[in-house]
């Protein structure tokens, strides 16, 4: 990679405990996430070499390294790393 670029950012919708979502895997909603925002950006998806997610409770599927898990369900080839963050600000809300 000869230069990185931040080509867009997106957000997952906001749920609840036992709300509409809960039945959504975290790593199917984000893969939607990725594949919405591939399509806004309007970039080659073989283009992407890095997915970067926040994510504040790293449990479950989510503590399986889920931006990657949702890079490859998104239909990413193998090769983008993922990661995510954990970043909390001073009133111990995630930012």
């Amino acid at each position: 990679m000869a230069n990185a670029v931040i080509v867009g950012a997106v957000r997952t919708a906001v749920g609840k405990k036992n709300g509409k979502l809960a039945g959504v895997r975290p790593d199917d909603l984000l893969a939607d996430t990725l594949k919405a925002l591939i399509e806004r950006v309007k970039i080659d998806p073989s283009e992407v070499e890095d997915v970067i997610v926040g994510c504040v409770d790293q449990l479950g599927e989510q503590g399986m390294n889920i931006a990657r898990n949702a890079a490859l369900i998104a239909g990413l080839r193998l090769g983008p790393a993922g990661g995510q963050l954990r970043r909390h600000g001073r009133d111990s809300r995630p930012i």
